[in-house]
């Protein structure tokens, strides 16, 4: 397992990497076959008793820090982009280089988290994490599994491919039933 980089395409273009995994917005450079994943809704997700449960708006939205991951490029419109447009600005207090660190940091301390369900998966459990509507209305998020067109009909890849997406599609539908059974909170 690599983060995505600058050379990932390449790498997987050159078989060098097996599969990757980026935003299905992102054009796919040629040499290179797909599969999409299906659209995941963004949530917020905040520490239970967190002071904005109180009263869930855009402006408690604004007010209280956020944690981003340092991988939104590829995004159609990342929360800074649709926020921007509505001439506002969040806070960050945290900016983390991927996901694993997010739910324990959103956890101990009274930042929000913007994210789809799935990049949290059991730890929306683990750490009792509420979860949000968002106050301003956020497009849905599209990942996709790329591979070398050289071996997209080979077994081993075939193989690799349907073991990765199956877990894939296994955590999304895991994340969104935990979001299910803790229930989204509507912005007021």
């Amino acid at each position: 397992w690599e983060p995505f980089g600058a050379s990932t395409y390449k790498d997987v273009q050159d078989e060098v990497t097996d599969l990757g995994l980026h935003s299905a917005e992102v054009p796919l450079p040629g040499g290179l076959q797909e599969e999409r994943m299906p659209p995941l809704k963004r949530y917020v997700f905040v520490r239970d008793g967190h002071p904005a449960l109180r009263s869930w708006s855009k402006q408690a939205w604004l007010d209280w820090p956020h944690v981003t991951v340092g991988m939104s490029h590829g995004a159609p419109e990342s929360v800074n982009d649709r926020i921007a447009k509505i001439g506002v600005e969040r806070r960050i207090g945290a900016q983390i280089p991927d996901f694993s660190g997010v739910a324990a940091l959103v956890a101990r301390t009274d930042m929000l988290s913007n994210q789809v369900a799935a990049m949290l998966g059991k730890d929306i459990e683990t750490y009792g994490l509420r979860v949000l509507e968002t106050p301003e209305p956020i497009p849905d998020f599209r990942f996709r599994f790329f591979w070398s067109e050289r071996v997209s009909h080979t077994l081993e890849n075939i193989w690799l491919r349907n073991i990765v997406t199956g877990a894939f599609h296994d955590l999304i539908a895991e994340a969104e039933s935990l979001v299910a059974d803790r229930g989204v909170i509507l912005a007021g």
